[in-house]
């Protein structure tokens, strides 16, 4: 069944992708990068991102992904994320807030950040393992939740969040769509292979760059290379640390901004 969904104008501009085919990605990108006289510094971030030797994303099995997804999640609880670069502080300082003000921004800030891809990661292990049959998962809430609303069905509602008490969400479907959304669903993560997402962070919440890395990263299987906002650089403390398993793995890279014209030259490729 097809949701009905819609993109506003803020994640169209931060999304964009480039592609090429896998067998050639590295050697493709690097030449582009050079003959475009790309900064060093998004050179050597595109070299990281595009290894030889690592395995493509949109060939690896749900349940590799899964174990990449717990490893961020680990991350999250154990590793100092929140104080790296004092990002929280310098987030205050561009709300130009200080004394007990920018103490409640701090504390909310780090909450925000965290609850948030906590409950990102959390929901997205919980639906690959309910689709793969693991013993002892629960059906989703969301999926639990079904009704008929005339020709439509409705799934939900569910709360957003436990950090938005009273805020909830529901999936409205066309059954007439189902074959041809599937079909273009099959088709679409096919077409995965080779492509790499260009995220593009977001100016006015710290915590949106990071769940589009995870969204193009895990449900769409696309490796990300993010140009911060200029704004918002420090994020780039917390992001390498949560972030490592990605990393590590030539899935993520990250550069500052430069200018303008450096951005759409890399968004060019």
């Amino acid at each position: 069944m097809a949701p009905r969904t819609a993109t506003s104008p803020e994640q169209q501009d931060r999304k964009f992708s480039c592609a090429a085919t896998s067998s050639t990605l590295n050697a493709a990108a690097k030449t582009a990068a050079a003959e475009s006289e790309l900064p060093s510094i998004y050179i050597e971030a595109l070299g990281h991102l595009l290894q030889d030797d690592t395995p493509p994303l949109a060939t690896l099995p749900d349940q590799d992904v899964i174990t990449i997804a717990k490893e961020i999640l680990q991350n999250i609880y154990t590793k100092e994320w929140s104080e790296a670069g004092q990002w929280a502080a310098e987030e205050a300082k561009l709300y130009k807030l200080g004394g007990s003000a920018a103490d409640v921004s701090m504390a909310m800030g780090k909450l925000v950040m965290g609850s948030a891809l906590i409950d990102y990661l959390r929901t997205f292990i919980e639906a690959i393992e309910y689709k793969l049959g693991v013993e002892g998962v629960k059906e989703p809430e969301l999926l639990s939740k079904k009704r008929n609303v005339g020709d439509d069905v409705v799934y939900g509602p569910v709360n957003v969040s436990p950090t938005l008490p009273g805020n909830t969400l529901e999936v409205w479907t066309t059954p007439s769509d189902n074959m041809e959304s599937e079909e273009k669903d099959t088709e679409e993560s096919s077409n995965e292979l080779g492509k790499v997402a260009v995220v593009l962070g977001a100016g006015n919440q710290s915590m949106l760059t990071i769940i589009d890395v995870l969204d193009n990263v895990l449900r769409h299987r696309r490796p990300v290379i993010v140009k911060h906002h200029p704004l918002r650089p420090w994020l780039a403390a917390p992001y390498a640390i949560i972030l490592e398993p990605l990393a590590t793995r030539g899935y993520f890279s990250q550069c500052e901004d430069v200018s303008v014209d450096v951005t759409k030259t890399l968004l060019s490729h």
